[in-house]
């Protein structure tokens, strides 16, 4: 059976559920809190569960798997109900379309996995040395650009590896992202696998398939992956897929966490090295390889979404087009199914509350097909609307507090936890990301407007600062012989596959001055590109000298200021706190 046939209801066979394997769980907790197993030897069993520790001791973060971003609607107001019962009453949607649960006591993980289980959610293998989440663009099956809809190959992949002995045991934590274009939303370049949609015409007849790359990864040292074969078609996507991770699996780095990912295994060995240990093992599966590696420049012919990259206007209903970035010229975007919209729900660093939680749940059931998408830019996506119902949609958000404008603009700041829960956290980026939207709000600059700002609270890129156009991350330096809150300004980056570029990085600039940067950076745009300069070219254009030579003087501090003592959203002294982190334990 292609992966792709798997049916798309979770069941047993699919591996997606296994109470059985929760029992034995919760037993094992029940061991560890009379004090029966060690802490250590606990952590990797937690971590395999998607129980990850963060900076209160006797807390933890829960990270739910939702593969592809995709949920329906009575799961996600039962994530709204986990919220409520364990968690605070708040959620966050994560960079990698998961929703992460915080505070959460090892007392309350027991029923709170019950609840999941109840709805068929899992958080098996969202955390530790295993495959991770499985991403996709959001806009699968509704978005006139796709070649073909990928949500039943990337959901097929993730229950396939959920579970299976080849995605276990890894030396370092493997990620995969699935895109139905060449726009690629979900990111081919940073990922351990980058898949890319792709028709092919063999022998007469037109086929499905991907463009394959491996080995990219952002955190210290960011590279970008590589093509291994131009074209595989869908029912082999498995066999590609496990051959990888057997060559990850026997040569990844054990012995130095810092060098455990797949993309040190193509820099020590070599690509021609690399991509033919895939492709041994690929044909011992009994593969015919000999079209997949071929040079292959057919071109792929879209529909299009015309020239705004993927936006598509909808004229503000009962009135003339506003001139303003209005709700309905950003938020709602034609389907290719003529009569329906994608509505999307602007989530600020990807908090939600329980009371969000449900009134998402509600618009879905209501207005939309009963499901709900989560995207790496941790908003929420409502396919599959009916446009007559477009303006209920809009008065219902309004009054639960989600109806913020500017999707995937300026001001759509993406942002890890940071310091607020992070143990490798070192400043509390979501506090900076809040001070930013406020900041750039009243930018009218059109082309400004697209610019889109990534903030991590390290540097190990979960904010996926590097491939931002302005990026940050964060850091510490002394003043005066106080530890105070820095930040790596980066400018210029792109994650796309057939251009990867990542982020330069220009000067490290006290956390309070960040705001000032942004707006000299954005006003040099504004006042010297070119006709028709994106931002990307401009910035390439521009290269790091000429940035620095407009923001260096910030690094200058009036140690006089005592608010440089404080990071954003503290009124205590700024103190370096750095744990230990579990991603690979």
């Amino acid at each position: 059976m292609a992966i792709a046939d798997i049916p798309l209801t979770a069941l047993p066979e699919s591996r997606w559920e296994d109470s059985s394997e929760n029992d034995r769980f919760i037993a094992l907790i029940q061991q560890y809190r009379r004090g029966e197993i060690d802490p250590e030897a606990f952590k990797p069993i937690r971590l395999k569960h998607g129980i990850y520790g963060i900076r209160a001791s006797d807390t933890h973060m829960v990270r739910v798997k939702l593969p592809g971003g995709r949920v329906t609607a009575e799961q996600f107001a039962k994530l709204g109900d986990i919220a409520e019962r364990y968690a605070r009453g708040v959620g966050h949607v994560t960079t990698r379309q998961d929703i992460q649960y915080h505070w959460v006591t090892i007392e309350d993980v027991p029923p709170l996995l019950r609840e999941l289980e109840s709805v068929g959610l899992t958080t098996r293998e969202a955390c530790g040395n295993s495959v991770r989440n499985v991403t996709a663009c959001p806009l699968a099956g509704v978005c006139s650009r796709e070649v073909f809809n990928i949500h039943p190959h990337s959901l097929g992949l993730a229950r396939h590896l959920l579970r299976n002995p080849k995605s276990q045991d890894l030396p370092r934590k493997f990620k995969i992202s699935v895109s139905g274009c060449d726009t690629d939303c979900a990111m081919a370049a940073i990922h351990d696998i980058g898949l890319v949609a792709r028709k092919k015409n063999v022998n007469g007849e037109e086929r499905d398939g991907f463009r394959l790359l491996a080995a990219g990864g952002l955190g210290s040292w960011p590279r970008p992956a590589m093509p291994i074969a131009e074209f595989v078609p869908v029912e082999e996507l498995s066999t590609w897929t496990e051959a990888i991770l057997e060559v990850f699996a026997q040569f990844g780095n054990r012995k130095d966490r810092n060098r455990a990912r797949m993309k040190f295994v193509l820099a020590e060995k070599g690509f021609e090295w690399f991509q033919n240990q895939i492709v041994s093992r690929v044909r011992e599966r009994g593969v015919d390889v000999s079209g997949s590696l071929a040079p292959w420049t057919e071109p792929v012919t879209f529909s299009g979404f015309g020239e705004s990259g993927g936006l598509v206007q909808i004229a503000p209903l009962g009135g003339e087009p506003k001139r303003d970035r209005g709700w309905l010229e950003t938020n709602v975007w034609h389907q290719k199914q003529n009569g329906l919209a994608a509505v999307w729900i602007k989530l600020p660093s990807g908090a939600i509350s329980t009371e969000q939680f449900a009134h998402i749940s509600n618009l879905a059931a209501t207005y939309g097909d009963g499901t709900i998408r989560t995207s790496a830019t941790q908003n929420i996506l409502l396919p599959n609307v009916a446009m007559e119902n477009v303006k209920a949609i809009h008065e219902k958000v309004v009054d639960s507090g989600l109806a913020a404008d500017g999707v995937h603009d300026i001001g759509d700041v993406v942002s890890c936890p940071g310091a607020e829960t992070c143990n490798l956290g070192i400043t509390k980026s979501r506090n900076l990301a809040e001070v930013l939207r406020d900041r750039v709000r009243a930018i009218g600059d059109e082309e400004s407007r697209k610019i889109q700002i990534k903030i991590s609270g390290c540097p190990n890129s979960c904010g996926q600062h590097h491939v931002a156009d302005i990026g940050f991350h964060g850091m510490s330096r002394k003043v005066e012989g106080d530890q105070a809150p820095y930040y790596q300004l980066l400018v210029g980056g792109s994650g796309r596959h057939n251009s990867p570029g990542f982020a330069n990085k220009l000067i490290a600039i006290h956390a309070r001055r960040i705001p000032e940067a942004v707006d000299r950076i954005v006003g040099s745009y504004e006042r010297e590109r070119r006709p028709g300069e994106s931002f990307a070219g401009f910035a390439q254009r521009k290269g790091v000298n000429g940035f620095k030579a407009i923001v260096e003087d910030l690094t200058k501090l009036d140690t006089g200021d005592p608010s440089l003592r404080f990071d954003w959203g503290e009124d205590t002294g700024f103190k370096l706190k750095i744990g230990q982190g579990e991603c690979a334990s």
